[in-house]
């Protein structure tokens, strides 16, 4: 009968229970074996790992001269060393973390750096965090003005303490210029009538957030010729504009959401709507406008559900419109285009293509840039009494005259609007 003397094998049962320690924690099942991640300039390198999430790193020989390939990696991840040939807790080295994106110097383990060691490289848990982004408050402006673009961003400094900001216009219907788009505070002008999107867009150099505001871009109310809260009750809107009560619509439906439209001061206006194949034949002066349509998607989730055409004195002015594509859900989106008026009407008609066409106000703008000309013909008798005015004016709301002794004073006057006074003379006669 033999017997052996395991007594000399102490030392590698000890070893065999370090390594059980260190790797048991670990997802096994759920790793790779590769010596190809690891560069080691000491020493043979072998390494368990769970891409992007978690490396196990043994190095005879070697506790440092080693780097680790996390190209393609984004995040932070700690770097410890534990000791097999003593056992105990994972150990801080000369290198603390370390951040994906290339190869990465593991530093140095904390002792005896020509011994064994084991390296464990793992993602920080709840590390680096998306920036924080608030683009600020929606805005409503008089045609002509600034708006100021008052963002404010927040982060967690990782993964190395920077942190880029940039403003972008997702809609505009008109020209749009920000002073400096990559600057959190600036200044944006704009040309053109209706709501603009600005998007506040933070990137720490792994992780990016973002903000969305408006900015309703309005003419003064006394350029207004016309405006119509379509689906909805009558409304004076943020900047003084008189929305009148939808009326006079032939065909559709009306309906009045309840959610929140993002992106503009004006909730009443874009959360009613006319629905379906209808039309509008509004009365209105001669001249050139611009009409401005606006929109919110406050029902349908996903692009391609609803989509129409738009025609405007018979021309087809908008085809295919897919307000979802454009801005999203709960969103304005408005689309001003010029309109020449020559037979004393306003003819708007809106085709549907898939589900129901659709529109949320309709405003119609005397055109700034080709100011109107209005005649206002005063007919005297041949002794310069007054016959006849034409048209006949609303000293409330127009430019109504009066005559004292010769001087003609006319009130109310309208303004982007010229005036032609004439004096035809009424045929003689008695009076």
């Amino acid at each position: 009968q033999r017997i052996e003397d395991f007594t000399i094998m102490r030392n590698a049962f000890n070893w065999s229970g370090y390594a059980r320690d260190f790797l048991e924690p670990l997802p096994l099942l759920e790793m790779e074996a590769s010596m190809a991640v690891v560069d080691s300039s000491t020493g043979n390198d072998y390494t368990l790992f769970k891409h992007g999430e978690l490396y196990a790193i043994f190095n005879d020989r070697a506790g440092t001269g080693m780097t680790l390939d996390l190209t393609g990696i984004s995040g932070s991840f700690t770097v410890r060393w534990f000791d097999p040939r003593a056992g105990g807790v994972l150990l801080s080295g000369s290198v603390a973390t370390v951040t994906g994106g290339g190869s990465v110097d593991l530093g140095s383990a904390p002792s005896a750096t020509d011994q064994d060691w084991a390296c464990l490289v793992q993602r920080i848990s709840g590390g680096n965090s998306a920036p924080s982004v608030d683009a600020g408050s929606d805005q409503a402006i008089v045609r002509g003005s600034a708006a100021t673009l008052d963002g404010t961003l927040s982060d967690d400094g990782l993964p190395d303490g920077s942190l880029s900001q940039t403003w972008s216009v997702i809609s505009e219907p008109g020209t749009t210029t920000i002073a400096d788009p990559t600057s959190v505070d600036t200044e944006a002008s704009f040309t053109g009538i209706g709501t603009r999107l600005f998007r506040l867009e933070a990137n720490d150099g792994d992780l990016s957030a973002s903000d969305v505001v408006g900015v309703g871009v309005y003419p003064a109310a006394a350029d207004v010729a016309l405006a119509i809260n379509v689906g909805g009750a009558a409304y004076t809107s943020t900047t003084g504009i008189a929305y009148a009560a939808d009326s006079d619509a032939d065909g559709g439906s009306t309906y009045e959401g309840s959610d929140p439209v993002d992106g503009t001061t004006e909730q009443a206006l874009y959360a009613s709507e006319r629905y379906g194949d209808f039309a509008y034949a509004l009365p209105v002066a001669d001249g050139d406008y611009l009409l401005t349509l606006q929109f919110a998607e406050i029902y349908q989730q996903s692009d391609g559900q609803r989509v129409f055409d738009v025609l405007v004195e018979g021309v087809r002015v908008i085809d295919d419109c897919d307000i979802h594509a454009q801005v999203g859900h709960d969103r304005p989106y408005d689309i001003t285009l010029p309109v020449s008026i020559t037979d004393g009407q306003l003819d708007v008609q809106f085709v549907s293509e898939e589900d129901n066409a659709k529109l949320a106000a309709l405003l119609l703008t005397r055109d700034g840039s080709a100011p109107q000309e209005r005649v206002i013909s005063i007919g005297l008798s041949q002794d310069g009494v007054v016959q006849t005015i034409e048209p006949q004016l609303d000293p409330a709301d127009d430019a109504a005259p009066s005559e004292d002794g010769g001087i003609w004073t006319f009130d109310g006057l309208l303004p982007t609007t010229d005036y032609r006074i004439v004096f035809p003379l009424a045929p003689s006669g008695p009076g």
